[in-house]
């Protein structure tokens, strides 16, 4: 059964705090969305996650991380939740969606695009998982931006 990646257009209005405030380098939170993942199974994801910043791990299973079976949005929702707790980047996130996730890769998703300064849009990248924690850093820091990933790993 593959899970839906189905997310909504836009993010929510909790987000707008978030918008122009310095955040410090908050890590970014993993959910996993497939089912029979044990606890030895999430962090040989989140070791692949972090394999290009092994002094700094970036990528850290979220509160709730198992969300076997459920949709992204499930991610998402939860993401939301979560943001006033200051414990992860509010605006990125990591999600297992196959079983194959070493050849396949994981999403990477984004709370707000940039692509609208008055509305938080949602999207979403698949990326090799090795590749994922240094992106979501790079986008953190603002040496690249969505729109350039996303040419860059659509291609």
């Amino acid at each position: 059964m593959s899970v839906d990646l189905t997310l909504p257009p836009i993010s929510s209005p909790a987000l707008d705090p978030y918008k122009h405030v310095e955040d410090p380098l908050l890590p970014f939170a993993l959910y996993i969305h497939i089912d029979g993942v044990n606890e030895d199974d999430v962090s040989a994801i989140e070791s692949e996650c972090n394999c290009r910043l092994p002094d700094n791990p970036m990528v850290k299973r979220g509160p709730r991380h198992d969300l076997a079976g459920q949709p992204l949005v499930a991610a998402v929702t939860d993401h939301l939740i979560n943001i006033s707790a200051r414990r992860f980047d509010p605006f990125y996130f990591v999600a297992v969606v196959d079983k194959d996730w070493k050849e396949s890769g994981v999403i990477l998703v984004t709370m707000d695009d940039d692509s609208d300064e008055n509305v938080c849009r949602v999207d979403r990248l698949r990326v090799p998982a090795g590749d994922s924690g240094i992106l979501l850093v790079n986008l953190q820091i603002a040496n690249q931006d969505w729109c350039e990933l996303k040419d860059e790993y659509e291609e």
